[in-house]
């Protein structure tokens, strides 16, 4: 059986045909057809996916076009025409906010993207577009917040709300790792803290990598501030408040500033005061209860408050004066009615009396407890007695101590004064001029007096 090839079939086009699809039969055609025919094969043949773009052209490929020229009225002044433009900018930043509109940037003049940053969810929370957005925001902020300043009814839109001003001052903990600035900016018990709040008039706190512990809440800082680096944040709604706490806070941040020993000196001296250590200075127009200066001890607004009585509310069968009588525990399977009566009745009546009135318990086991409680009751009375009497020595002690430094310190004043005098020399006060009345007064006609 034999078999036969089927010759091979060749593709025909209404202008020829095409031998292996690559190259062209033309018949009966011009030299100029013929050209034009050999560069569509070509570009056939060289075709590739890579080509495929806009139909209408590549991005190089597009004109440059100009910003529109805005035709200013003549006579206008710089600061007028600075106006002018901020509130051309306003108008058009509301429109594309409020439209939905984004600004990107030239891609030849953009700069760096930063580095992702994602949240707990792991979504990208700095994007291009959330970027832009955010920039886009505070320009048109900025633009409301001087046209309500200088611009004499000016009206904002009923959304707009004003922002803090924010600021981060990075803590130099690479140069300094030992120093404890978290300390030095709080303060002992937060003294210095809320001291630098009230002369700024701004928020600050302390946010970045250390300042929270693990496991603890971080609700107060966002994840881009806690992946920072120890940061002072502040934060206010004036920039006047912000630059005055960054003026405070970097001289805190320098341990080589002027003001630097200063302030880790009052913080020292703070602390002191707090724990109640004596550190030589003496102030004496200081109150000893409230800690206020301008008045003393017997002049306090607040000294009425530490001498209110004591209610002393004393248990009838136990003694002890953190419970009532009902409910104490020896009080179970006792009437103890008639010995509330007997108090409500007679609040002076002392407690060994009313102790005789109620019956002896006879169980052997609830007088093992009695016994026990009052034997306790009676301890803790001596341990209170011996702790007042101490603490009484303790502060005559303290007492005499201050005097005896301020006697000192008196005396040593007192002696540097008088040395200082000792050797400042003496000073003569020159005479004041006394008129001669001997000497005739000048003629009146010449005004030229007499030679003496």
């Amino acid at each position: 059986m034999s078999t036969e090839t089927k010759p091979e079939r060749r593709r025909h086009t209404r202008w020829g045909r095409i031998d292996n699809g690559k190259s062209l039969i033309i018949h009966n055609s011009t030299k100029s057809f013929l050209g034009e025919l050999k560069m569509l094969a070509s570009r056939a043949y060289n075709y590739s996916d890579d080509d495929l773009g806009s139909r209408w052209g590549t991005e190089e490929d597009k004109p440059f076009l100009p910003p529109p020229y805005v035709d200013l009225p003549p006579g206008l002044t710089p600061s007028q025409i600075d106006q002018f433009l901020r509130e051309q900018r306003h108008d058009e930043l509301a429109r594309k906010i409020t439209s939905g509109e984004l600004e990107y940037v030239d891609p030849e003049i953009r700069p760096p993207s930063p580095p992702p940053v994602y949240d707990k969810n792991g979504s990208r929370v700095n994007t291009r577009d959330v970027r832009v957005k955010n920039s886009m925001n505070e320009e048109y902020n900025r633009l409301v917040e001087y046209l309500l300043k200088n611009l004499p009814g000016f009206v904002a839109s009923a959304d707009y709300k004003p922002l803090k001003k924010v600021r981060k001052i990075i803590i130099p903990l690479d140069k300094y790792p030992d120093y404890n600035f978290m300390g030095l900016v709080i303060g002992p018990r937060g003294c210095n803290h809320k001291r630098l709040e009230a002369e700024s008039g701004a928020q600050i706190s302390l946010r970045g990598r250390g300042t929270v512990k693990d496991g603890k809440n971080r609700d107060h800082q966002t994840e881009e501030d806690a992946a920072m680096p120890m940061h002072v944040h502040i934060t206010a709604d004036k920039e006047e408040c912000v630059q005055r706490a960054v003026e405070l806070i970097e001289p805190l941040l320098d341990p080589f500033h002027p003001k630097h020993e200063e302030f880790k000196r009052i913080g020292l001296e703070q602390l002191a005061l707090v724990n109640g250590v004596a550190l030589g200075v003496v102030d004496i127009g200081r109150c000893s209860i409230c800690g206020g200066s301008g008045h003393r001890a017997h002049e306090c607004q607040d000294m009425p408050v530490q001498n209110i009585p004591r209610v002393e509310v004393k248990c009838a069968l136990c003694g002890d004066m953190g419970h009532i009588t009902s409910d104490c525990k020896l009080a179970k399977g006792i009437n103890v009615s008639h010995l509330v009566a007997q108090q409500y009745q007679d609040p002076s009546r002392p407690v060994k009396e009313v102790k005789a009135v109620q019956p002896a318990p006879t169980d052997p086991e609830s007088v093992q407890k009695l016994q026990q409680y009052q034997m306790a009751y009676y301890q803790q009375q001596y341990q209170t007695l011996q702790y007042q009497q101490y603490y009484n020595q303790m502060q005559q002690y303290y007492y005499q101590q201050q005097q005896a430094q301020a006697q000192a310190q008196a005396q040593a004043q007192l002696q540097a004064q008088a040395q200082y005098q000792y050797h400042m020399p003496q000073y003569v006060q020159p005479a004041e001029p006394v008129d001669d009345p001997i000497q005739p007064p000048p003629p009146e006609d010449d005004g030229v007096m007499p030679p003496s």
